[in-house]
């Protein structure tokens, strides 16, 4: 009989479970819902605010309830009575939300989690009352880059690359990774992008972003994003405004992390053999339609790789392979890790401004 584990992806807008042939390293069975904590807003600031007026045990409390009704409706539908080992990859917010951790300090600078180590726990620890023995919870980096960068860098292989390369994990909070090959130093921030690449009740955001680098062609819409007068009320196919706005803030405050990063590390385009693009979005990411808006510089155009869903694939793998986090406690103890937090640079704003042109 095969040895089963659970990787768990919790992200901001979904929350992501597959069962997991250990011993073959196979999925068994996937399954994804909407994160419950979206009742208290959309991105991660929002649900800070509401963790520090006194919902935090609310929240943490629905959170468990969520993942115990995923977990005991995917071993019904495998069939699964025993659980050897679940792996979660979250965000520093949802890292402290499950562990009903005070989320204060997440929203006031100098942006201080409670920890960022990796946490083993039991499942009477996080209240989970199905047949699972041991848990581990991911370690992250910093306030906004968490246990589900530290998942898709395990899975990508980022810091053991022979080369430079970037990171990217299109999200609500969407967190970035440069790595110098040569100094052997990870350069790490994120960029608030809000539900944009997320899309929740508008649809596939990649299909927008399509739609977008279709209007500039088709010249119904400007570079700053206005639609000429003939579909600005009614919208072109389903483009509106809203959802033009969306995009075109997302799109703004990636590309320019993106732009300070490079410029913190000392690269030029050049210099970057790889670009990682990970999330939902970017998997289905039609490269020519990201070049066109400028969410991607048009040097990239064959370094790109499409990695998926990074922070599960990587759960999966360190679930199969225990001793990759079991030597890892200190994350990535052998390389250097600056993080650069955008609200302090000086460029930030101006770069911003000019990336909202399409």
């Amino acid at each position: 009989m095969c040895k089963v584990g659970i990787a768990i992806d919790i992200g901001t807008t979904n929350i992501v479970i597959e069962l997991v042939d250990i011993t073959n390293k196979a999925g068994i069975y996937q399954l994804c819902e909407s994160n419950v904590n979206l009742l208290y807003g959309k991105d991660v600031m929002s649900r800070i605010t509401h963790a520090q007026k006194g919902k935090l045990s609310l929240m943490t409390m629905d959170l468990r309830r969520q993942l115990n009704s995923m977990i005991e409706k995917a071993l019904a539908e495998a069939n699964v009575n025993e659980v050897d080992r679940v792996v979660i990859a979250c965000n520093t917010l949802m890292t402290h939300i499950l562990l009903g951790e005070s989320c204060y300090n997440l929203g006031v600078y100098p942006f201080s989690p409670v920890h960022t180590h990796m946490t083993k726990l039991s499942t009477s620890d996080v209240d989970i009352n199905s047949c699972v023995s041991d848990i581990v919870i991911l370690p992250g980096y910093s306030a906004y880059v968490g246990g589900d960068i530290y998942a898709g860098i395990e899975h990508i292989g980022l810091h053991n690359c022979k080369n430079n390369a970037l990171f990217i994990d299109l999200g609500t909070n969407s967190e970035m990774v440069c790595w110098d090959n040569n100094k052997k130093k990870m350069y790490i921030s994120s960029a608030a992008a809000g539900p944009a690449f997320e899309m929740a009740g508008y649809g596939q955001a990649s299909e927008l972003v399509d739609l977008l680098a279709e209007a500039r062609t088709a010249e119904v819409m400007d570079e700053t994003g206005l639609l000429s007068d003939e579909y600005f009320e009614t919208g072109y196919k389903t483009l509106t405004e809203k959802k033009i706005r969306l995009l075109q803030s997302a799109k703004a405050a990636v590309r320019a992390g993106m732009e300070i990063l490079l410029k913190r590390a000392n690269f030029d385009y050049s210099d970057i053999a790889k670009v990682y693009i990970a999330g939902a979005f970017g998997n289905n990411l039609n490269i020519e339609s990201a070049i066109k808006i400028g969410l991607i510089p048009s040097w990239w155009a064959d370094r790109i790789v499409l990695a998926g869903n990074t922070a599960l694939l990587g759960a999966v793998k360190i679930l199969c392979e225990p001793d990759t986090w079991q030597t890892h406690d200190d994350v990535h103890n052998e390389c250097e890790v600056s993080e650069i937090l955008l609200a302090n640079e000086e460029e930030f704003e101006q770069l911003y401004l000019d990336s909202m042109y399409l």
